[in-house]
């Protein structure tokens, strides 16, 4: 392939390899598909910047080197002097075995494709983290080498941080895993419900920020204040107010005073703004994110709060203003089986966010990635 440039205001003209002027249906082409390629990339990245993203934030396909930070999360050791209190869901034996099956699981599948992939991962997830692990084993082939050997995890030490408390269903775990191929700390949230199995509800880079809150000891369990009881926001005002910060066009220059600012939402902005910048003149760019599902919130030892696992459907929509055609990256052939787009195409990724929720101030997102699952076309 020839490298070539677009031509952006007060530049001059553009060349390819051979040095003659490039006409305008191919200036149009070239930045039609860098901005393509943009959001395939952010779409396939996972912590911001743990990968230079999503990314996701379920499993992503661009890795750099490990944060510095690590998961610092850990149970009480102090049991607890409450017998009155329901006890943990799970032994912590057990939920030691519930992990290791898990995660052994999942590193064997993970780039597994096709429906015998597919019908592994059933077991091993649930919900849109099941549809983004399926959608990574199915663009394995975009994948560099590094990417393609991150698709697995590894158990990390001491990886059980919390159980939720009482016999009550749904149930819930934390658990701390690694990236198979660098290392990169990894959160997942575990969730069984009556007569299953425990599998992967979220799946989150950690952020270089870290995670340093402690949880109740793992035989006393930990509360699941869903309803938002003790926290600064509620956990569905919170993802309202941080789906609509992420918007663009952009509707405000700061994010809510809710939520803290974050390297994920950073680097989504940034992205976004570059990919619009990009268009100019050929095309324009929208996203919107959405709340998916409900959150699960799992709260902290001595009333500090809570970490909050959440999931957002983020939409990129980009609609061409010219005449022209284009031929997208491999990674939307490989969803669509188009080599053709005409006149729109919408991306569509899902974003894993782990939010630690304080009881009086700002949220923060400790850890977060995200998949691209579908494309579409016209």
């Amino acid at each position: 392939m020839t490298s070539s440039t677009t031509s952006t205001p007060g530049s001059t003209a553009s060349t390819g390899s051979t040095g003659k002027p490039l006409n305008d249906r191919t200036k149009v082409l070239l930045a039609i598909v860098a901005s393509f390629l943009g959001l395939v990339l952010l779409a396939k990245c996972g912590a911001a910047t743990d990968d230079g993203s999503a990314g996701s934030t379920g499993v992503e396909t661009t890795t750099a080197a490990v944060p510095s930070t690590t998961i610092t999360a850990t149970p009480s050791l102090t049991p607890s002097p409450t017998p009155t209190l329901a006890p943990a869901a799970e032994s912590a034996d057990n939920a030691l075995a519930i992990s290791t099956r898990i995660i052994a699981a999942q590193s064997a599948l993970a780039a597994t494709p096709g429906g015998a992939g597919d019908a592994g991962r059933a077991e091993v997830y649930i919900g849109p983290a099941l549809t983004a692990a399926n959608a990574a084993a199915k663009l394995q082939s975009t994948l560099s080498p590094e990417a393609l050997a991150d698709l697995p995890l590894k158990l990390d030490n001491n990886p059980v941080l919390a159980i939720s408390r009482g016999t009550a269903y749904p149930r819930a775990m934390v658990v701390r895993a690694l990236k198979a191929q660098t290392g990169s700390p990894v959160v997942l949230v575990l969730i069984a419900t009556e007569g299953d199995n425990y599998r992967i509800h979220n799946q989150a880079t950690l952020l270089p920020s870290g995670f340093s809150g402690r949880f109740d000891a793992l035989a006393k369990g930990s509360p699941t204040p869903n309803d938002g009881a003790g926290l600064a926001i509620a956990p569905d005002a919170l993802m309202t107010e941080y789906a609509g910060w992420l918007a663009f066009p952009r509707t405000a220059d700061a994010p809510p005073a809710s939520i803290a600012n974050d390297s994920f939402s950073d680097q989504l902005i940034a992205a976004a703004k570059a990919q619009a910048a990009s268009l100019r003149g050929v095309g324009t760019l929208t996203q919107a994110h959405a709340p998916v599902g409900a959150q699960l919130t799992i709260a902290l030892a001595e009333d500090k709060g809570a970490l909050v696992a959440t999931v957002l459907e983020r939409t990129d929509t980009y609609t061409e203003t010219t005449a022209n055609a284009l031929t997208p990256p491999k990674e939307f052939s490989v969803l669509t089986g188009k080599t053709v787009i005409d006149k729109k195409a919408t991306l569509k990724s899902f974003e894993f966010v782990l939010f630690y929720v304080p009881p009086s101030g700002p949220a923060q997102v400790v850890a977060a990635s995200d998949q691209l699952v579908a494309a579409s076309g016209s």
